[in-house]
């Protein structure tokens, strides 16, 4: 159905791909106009509905050339019963246009595509690019070259695929909001963006001097483009929700900020389902500082502010959820695994990271299954003249598990003075529970167990000091290799360590640069941990592989063994917690 939104004195138009006549008035649904090309050439004021009829498609770019207002929005929506309306970036090849290849191997099929295509469809799944016309050996396999594609199917293309058939990617963007505000887009299917890297399904930037903003993206079908699924630059107040956003060559949404006197400070990114990205599933970028982006220089850097990142499912691409000169935003109540996609060899694999982005809060979030680490910090590398860290943040009430590298990880200086607290860290066999460099850092209350290492702390080259670390109230069990590793460098004099339950095994389970202790020896070594221990937790599973079992029984020994932590950190996890849904405190 239709947005319920409209005023009184707002007009709806209708567009019918099959019946529809751009000569009718448009005004009903039995005068509808047929093509995107009349609705792009259509002055339309606030308030006013533009309805495209469920079951139809349309290839052609939706480019819209008026805005709404504050309160009174302009809505593209759809109308009827059936499938969602499509506009796709993607041509049809017609059944009549194949033949079989006669210089070709076995099962190879050509027709005319004049655009160079950097996606094709075979009945809406994405192909397989070859190099060449021999390394077509499997349905889906696709090669194009001086405007022939050569497809390879055992049987004609046209008879065999046609639902819809076989599609060329042509336009670089499927939806054009580039300019406008005020604009709601929902209940669509939107698919086929031919244009690569920055260009999108979904686009809109700044264009003669004017930036997007206040833009709405709301129950969208996203899929299949050949750079991003949602790209919106400098595009404050806007909010992405409900879209599910599928198969994209780089990200699945990105916000992207480009400007200093209009810079993203407002924007919403709520309730998406995003798989099958081939780089991160959402992102936001800014500029470093002193560095030169899309050809302007940017001498105190480009930072996002008030980014609300809820709710979101974001599994099976090459990197979950990715910060990047991003300040005082949150990223909260996400689902996020199995992030392992390596088709893109610049994608970490990670669940969270934050690059040069600070003040940040990363909360109630559950992270699965990530190929690389749960949540990361570190600077920007050298991206511009100066380096910017990732600092004061706050991660809490995460739970954490069974990712290929660390659970949480600060790394490479200035990052420093992030606090980590009352996370449940678990089965991170190849890493630690906490990896950290820097300084200033806490790690309070928080659960880690069956990580390779409880906590290591260390310096690089990029981070030659490593101290002023705390270290309290947490419990460190069942640790493979260490419950705590201090390596060479680190400023121990400097690190606070106390009031905590350690791995109940046996056996020389602290290390200080090459050294290994017992507790006891390590008390003596350091100084530390004279109110810590070692016992059973005793949680409510002897076993414990979901967060539910990591709760302890009445009788436990941790049971009042802490030390208060100040106001900031007195708030712990409450024991009938489920992620990410239901994390109460």
């Amino acid at each position: 159905n239709a947005s319920s939104t409209t005023s009184s004195t707002s007009t709806t138009y209708y567009v019918d791909s099959a019946s529809g006549n751009d000569g009718n008035g448009g005004t009903s649904s039995s005068t509808p106009w047929r093509t995107i090309a009349k609705v792009n050439s259509t002055h339309f004021t606030a308030g006013e509905h533009i309805l495209f009829k469920r079951g139809g498609v349309w290839r052609e770019l939706l480019a819209l050339s008026s805005s709404g207002e504050a309160g009174n929005s302009i809505v593209i929506d759809a109308y009827g019963t059936g499938a969602a309306p499509i506009v796709s970036g993607a041509d049809l090849v017609p059944q009549s246009a194949w033949t079989l290849c006669s210089s070709c191997k076995s099962g190879v099929w050509r027709a005319a595509a004049a655009t160079l295509p950097n996606i094709v469809l075979f009945n809406g799944a994405q192909g397989n690019k070859k190099a060449s016309t021999s390394a077509l050996i499997a349905a889906g396999d696709w090669y194009w070259d001086a405007g022939v594609l050569y497809v390879w199917s055992s049987m004609n293309p046209g008879s065999y695929y046609g639902n819809p058939g076989v599609e060329t990617g042509k336009r670089s963007l499927v939806v054009d909001l580039s300019a406008l505000a005020h604009v709601t887009l929902q209940n669509l299917h939107l698919t086929g963006a031919n244009g690569i890297p920055s260009n999108a399904v979904i686009y809109a930037h700044t264009a003669n001097g004017v930036h997007a903003h206040d833009l709405t993206l709301k129950n969208l079908e996203v899929t299949n483009g050949a750079g991003h699924g949602v790209h919106l630059e400098d595009c404050n107040n806007c909010i992405i929700q409900g879209l599910n956003v599928s198969g994209m060559a780089s990200d699945g949404i990105r916000l992207v900020s480009m400007s200093t006197t209009n810079p993203i400070t407002s924007a919403s990114i709520v309730g998406n389902a995003v798989t099958g990205s081939r780089h991160n599933g959402i992102a936001t970028y800014g500029c470093a500082i002193g560095d030169t982006c899309q050809g302007i220089t940017f001498p105190s850097g480009v930072f996002l502010s008030g980014i609300s990142i809820s709710g979101n499912v974001v599994h099976d691409n090459g990197e979950g959820i990715y910060l990047e000169w991003t300040n005082h935003s949150s990223v909260s109540a996400n689902t996020i695994f199995h992030n392992s996609v390596t088709s893109d060899p610049a994608a970490e694999g990670g669940g969270i990271e934050l690059e040069a982005s600070s003040y940040n809060t990363i909360q109630k979030n559950l992270v699965y299954s990530n190929r690389g680490n749960g949540v990361e910090m570190s600077n920007d590398a050298g991206a511009g003249l100066t380096l910017t860290g990732a600092s004061h943040n706050t991660i809490a009430y995460n739970a954490i598990h069974d990712n290929g590298a660390h659970g949480l990880f600060t790394n490479d200086a200035p990052s420093q003075s992030n606090q980590f607290q009352y996370n449940l860290v678990w089965n991170q066999v190849n890493g630690e529970c906490f990896l950290a460099n820097g300084s200033g850092h806490t790690f309070y209350g928080n659960t880690c167990w069956h990580n390779s290492t409880g906590i290591d702390l260390y310096t690089s080259s990029s981070t030659p000091v490593t101290g002023g670390i705390t270290v309290k109230n947490n419990i460190i069990g069942d640790s493979i290799k260490r419950a705590v590793h201090i390596e060479s460098g680190v400023n121990v004099g400097t690190l606070i360590f106390d009031h905590n339950n350690y791995d109940f095994g046996s056996g020389d389970e602290f290390m200080i640069q090459d050294t290994a202790y017992t507790l006891t020896g390590w008390q003596s070594a350091s100084g530390m941990d004279r109110h810590s221990f070692i016992a059973n937790p005793q949680f409510v599973s002897s076993a414990p592989s979901t967060p539910a079992d990591f709760v302890i029984q009445p009788g436990s020994p941790d049971a009042g063994t802490g030390v208060a932590l100040g106001s900031t950190s007195a708030v712990g996890l409450g024991p009938g917690s489920s992620w990410p849904s239901n994390i109460t405190t």
